[in-house]
C-alpha cells in the first residue's frame, strides 16, 4: 500500500491579507517569502518554500491541504488507491504545481470535508534560515 510522507502545505482564503500577515509573522515567527504577492502570501516556517499559502478570496476558510510522496511513481499509486474508493482524481496543471512550488500533484475532494486534496511531490525549498521579526 502507497502512502503520504508528510503534510506538505495549506492554503487557506481570507478577505484581509493584511491580518494574516501581522498575525502569521509577529505571533507565529513565519516568513513571508519575496515572490508573494497583493493576492498570494507564501509562509515559510522551515526548509520548505512555504507551508501555508494565504490567498485574497472572497471565503474565509481552508482551500486546499497538500500531502508529499516521494516521487511521481508513489503520486500515481496514491491516487490510485483513492479511485478505487471511487473518488475522481485528475491532474493539477502546469500552473497550478507551479503556484504551489511542487513538481507535479494530483488533486481530488475529499467526500467528507469538500476540501481540495493534493497529493505532489518535488516541493521547493530554501537553505536559508528564517527571517523572523525584531523580538520573537
Amino acid at each position: 500500500m502507497a502512502k503520504v510522507d508528510q503534510l506538505g502545505y495549506v492554503g487557506a482564503g481570507t478577505r484581509d491579507l493584511d491580518v494574516w500577515k501581522a498575525y502569521t509573522v509577529e505571533v507565529l515567527g513565519q516568513e513571508i517569502t519575496p515572490d508573494s504577492d497583493d493576492r498570494n502570501v507564501y509562509l515559510r516556517m522551515d526548509d520548505h518554500h512555504h507551508r501555508l499559502l494565504i490567498e485574497q478570496a472572497d471565503r474565509e476558510d481552508v482551500s486546499f491541504v497538500g500531502w508529499e510522496v516521494a516521487d511521481a511513481n508513489q503520486m500515481r499509486l496514491v491516487a490510485a488507491q483513492v479511485e478505487a474508493q471511487g473518488v475522481e482524481v485528475s491532474d493539477g496543471t502546469a500552473a497550478e504545481a507551479e503556484r504551489r512550488r511542487m513538481i507535479e500533484f494530483v488533486t481530488f475532494v475529499c467526500p467528507h470535508t469538500g476540501v481540495a486534496m493534493e497529493i505532489g511531490y518535488g516541493p521547493r525549498s530554501s537553505s536559508s534560515p528564517i527571517t523572523c521579526p525584531p523580538g520573537l
